[in-house]
């Protein structure tokens, strides 16, 4: 995922959650591009990409019997996504700016199911990578 998603911001810098998304083809390259165009400047470079990230979690935590998304971690990253500096924002515009990043989360995670759903295997070895690498940050836990 992060090579299509790079090309098409290649001036956001990447946090360290979007970093621990794996590369994967950029078949969906196109439906990437469109849900930017779709987002507009309503997120930054930055947002978008973190947006995908936490979609891919989703996934990955939704596909892998053995992998869940740690609902805290999830609710603090989705939480850390801002409308501008945050000061100046009315409370109005801050709950649109939300409801606006969960429903585009909702695109990001049909279009990460598109990429992945039909490797499961392959999407949980990523996963499972993921949470081996030391320093790495991630949203995963072990599920029981």
């Amino acid at each position: 995922m992060r090579a299509p998603l790079l090309a098409l911001c290649l001036a956001a810098p990447l946090t360290a959650l979007a970093q621990s998304v794996p590369e994967t083809p950029g078949r969906m390259e196109a439906a990437w591009r469109a849900a930017f165009d779709i987002q507009g400047d309503m997120l930054t470079p930055a947002q978008h990409v973190e947006l995908a990230a936490l979609a891919w979690h989703i996934v990955a935590g939704d596909l892998c019997e053995d992998i869940a998304v740690d609902q805290e971690k999830f609710a603090a990253a989705l939480g850390a996504m801002k409308h501008g500096d945050g000061d100046d924002t009315t409370e109005e515009e801050r709950r649109f700016f939300r409801d606006f990043v969960l429903i585009n989360l909702g695109v990001a995670v049909g279009i990460m199911l598109a990429e992945h759903a039909d490797d499961v295997p392959a999407t949980c070895e990523e996963a499972h990578e993921t949470m081996k690498e030391e320093g790495a940050e991630h949203l995963f836990v072990a599920s029981e």
